[in-house]
């Protein structure tokens, strides 16, 4: 079995890179990715040549609007101590208070029990966006200052 495998080392591969001096290329971050400098197609990280045109690539790099705001954004809530926990907190408070108000959207009243069960779902939505805050804003750090 180990005779049938062709011995690579023995011949050339076209795929195998060039001798000389290395190509030193930049390496793309979550927030960019490589473009074609002259068909604009993503490029395959480290490709020397795009695969759509075959133009010569200086690596242009390019940023992702959708990625950069949301990258931004989470900067700009951790400056302020806001981490992962705090934010699902709030965003769930939030929810709890739409379903609170749209509880009586929701249902109809006909009798006096109906309203009752409305308004004491209602005050546990409330209570419980009410704890789902306060856990937030307990949970938030606070920001270091750093002079």
């Amino acid at each position: 079995m180990a005779e049938a495998a062709p011995d690579y080392q023995q011949r050339e591969e076209f795929w195998k890179p060039l001798p000389g001096p290395k190509l030193h290329t930049a390496t793309a971050s979550t927030s960019e990715r490589l473009v074609c400098s002259h068909c604009h197609t993503d490029l395959i990280l480290g490709a020397r040549f795009c695969h759509a045109c075959g133009a010569d690539q200086q690596f242009v790099l390019a940023e992702t609007p959708r990625l950069a705001v949301h990258q931004k954004a989470a900067a700009r809530l951790q400056a302020n101590g806001f981490g992962p926990a705090t934010v699902v907190a709030l965003i769930m408070g939030v929810g709890c208070l739409i379903v609170a108000v749209s509880l009586g959207f929701l249902y109809k009243v006909t009798t006096l029990s109906d309203w009752q069960a409305i308004q004491l779902w209602r005050i546990e939505w409330l209570l419980g966006a009410l704890a789902l805050f306060a856990g937030g804003i307990l949970i938030k750090q606070v920001p270091s200052k750093t002079q």
